[in-house]
């Protein structure tokens, strides 16, 4: 995903890897992503926002 991308509820929106499995993420709400906070292959800490969504 990318700024300016619509997701709707529901949507997977990223996938995150650990320990060798994988999970999806999805967009709590409909909108249109406006911010990606972390870099594809970053490590990320439990509860870390990954993207900002402003909600239709």
């Amino acid at each position: 995903m990318k700024v300016g991308d619509q997701v709707e509820k529901g949507q997977t929106i990223g996938v995150i890897e650990a320990m060798k499995m994988m999970h999806d993420v999805v967009a709590d709400h409909a909108g249109k992503i406006t911010k990606v906070l972390v870099a594809n292959e970053e490590n990320v800490e439990f509860d870390q926002p990954l993207f900002e969504i402003e909600i239709d």
